[in-house]
């Protein structure tokens, strides 16, 4: 679960940096170079990648309430 969550946390990092670097591009701020451009078609791929990983975590945690209680101790019977 903390790897899915930690590839969540590092896509959505470069999504905003996508998007930021898009802001001032179309501002006139900065001039969108080769790189810049690949990085921006990349995007809606990105943002796919994303929301797949979110519902595998929803999912997860609506199967699992119990999954971020770490002193939780098994019942003895």
């Amino acid at each position: 679960m903390s790897t899915k969550g930690k590839k969540l946390r590092n896509l959505q990092k470069k999504l905003d940096k996508i998007k930021e670097q898009e802001k001032l591009v179309r501002k006139g701020e900065i001039e969108a170079n080769a790189d810049m451009k690949q990085k921006f078609a990349t995007k809606p791929q990105l943002a796919e990648e994303i929301k797949e990983l979110q519902e595998l975590i929803d999912l997860y945690m609506k199967s699992n309430p119990d999954f971020d209680k770490k002193d939780k101790k098994p019942e003895v019977t």
